[in-house]
């Protein structure tokens, strides 16, 4: 059955999804981040929020982000355990293992993805770095369960979709006031121009596969 977690934003979130996503360390910081407000809950009131997330739990589970401007998703690739007396996320962990995420484990991993080593040249270099960032921190029981996520999060597919209102940009057809840009990396990302501004829930059912499907028309 689908579930939506809803949760309003203050400024250090909005301050790391209003960042441009370049890069899949950009995608990890966001989701880490994302899963440690997500364990604590809405604790953002209404009058002080900047923006949206949404974990929208399903066959296929993602993360939505809004802005004013912006809307962007990508996958969530945790499984959620509720609390069954006020249905709110009571554990956070990976289905292969069992690993559940903790404050400290999601610390430890924002370390190691803030330190870039994902850029090693080789599967044994990134876990030497691992290795040596925790052991820094205090921890050495840590290694081989993080090596385990960090092994998931390097290989996890993003899918990641945004949508933007950029009259910054604007160049007619090139570069339309309303458009979605598929994927991040500059070596393969598109855009797909649309004639008019989505809302909120057209954008999330454009990604749902339990829906409609939606369909691109060529403009003549």
């Amino acid at each position: 059955m689908s579930k939506n977690y809803i949760l309003k934003v203050g400024d250090y979130l909005f301050e790391q999804f209003s960042k441009p996503i370049r890069e899949k360390e950009d995608v990890l910081v966001l989701l880490l981040e994302s899963i440690k407000i997500l364990l604590l809950g809405n604790v953002i009131n209404e009058e002080n929020a900047k923006g949206d997330l949404i974990l929208k739990v399903d066959k296929m589970s993602r993360l939505f982000f809004f802005t004013e401007k912006k809307m962007f998703s990508f996958n969530f690739p945790f499984t959620i355990e509720e609390n069954s007396e006020d249905n709110l996320i009571a554990r956070i962990y990976d289905p292969q293992t069992g690993i559940e995420l903790d404050s400290k484990m999601i610390s430890l991993m924002l370390a190691l993805v803030n330190q870039k080593i994902f850029d090693g040249d080789s599967i044994d270099g990134v876990f030497v770095e691992l290795s040596e960032t925790i052991i820094s921190y205090g921890g050495t029981d840590e290694i081989n369960t993080i090596w385990l996520l960090i092994k998931k999060l390097m290989v996890f597919e993003c899918g990641y979709l945004r949508y933007d209102y950029d009259s910054e940009h604007e160049n007619g057809k090139k570069h339309p006031l309303f458009h979605c840009d598929i994927n991040f990396s500059s070596n393969v990302t598109f855009k797909v121009g649309l004639l008019e501004a989505i809302k909120i829930h057209e954008f999330i059912d454009i990604l749902d596969i339990n829906t409609d499907c939606h369909f691109l028309s060529k403009q003549i």
